[in-house]
């Protein structure tokens, strides 16, 4: 189930915390290799960030308008950390990337930063829950498609040039 939607991911390590006392975040980690996940070209590596319960404008959300409320997702955090490992020789391109967006629906914010070999990804989603009125349902798409637009993209790692 954590990886039901990222072919070929070989999940090892799972660990969930506060199982017993629900009134506690749920937090589950686990250790997780994705190869062939990135796409090499030339000196380049191409490759998304396996968040957690991806932002999509699909469904209501890719509408231009609406005539009728729409309800907002439900409350609820996400807090996603990747640290993933770089091949040796490779460098990120364009870091640190770092997003925020503040709407009466949510707040997201994500950073992706490069550090010793290693991409350090940080990603925080909450949805304050609430309905959306017609007449405001633009500001919620702007603020859903900038998380997702966020969620969908490329990190490049590039060989230095000598």
């Amino acid at each position: 189930m954590i990886a039901a939607d990222l072919t070929g991911a070989d999940v090892t390590n799972i660990r969930i915390d506060a199982l017993d006392d629900l009134s506690q975040d749920v937090r589950y980690r686990y250790a997780m290799a994705l190869r062939q996940w990135g796409r090499r070209v030339r000196d380049l590596w191409l490759l998304r960030i396996p968040w957690s319960h991806g932002v999509e404008t699909t469904g209501p959300v890719s509408a231009r308008s609406r005539l009728q409320p729409l309800a907002a997702p439900g409350v609820v955090g996400i807090d996603d950390r990747h640290d993933i490992a770089i091949p040796p020789g490779f460098d990120g391109y364009g870091l640190p990337y770092e997003v925020t967006a503040d709407s009466p629906w949510g707040r997201f914010e994500c950073t992706i930063v490069c550090e010793n070999s290693r991409l350090i990804c940080h990603r925080r989603i909450e949805h304050y829950g609430g309905i959306v009125p017609p007449e405001k349902f633009l500001d919620f798409k702007e603020f859903w498609e900038t998380c997702a637009r966020s969620d969908a993209a490329d990190v490049v790692l590039m060989r230095p040039s000598t």
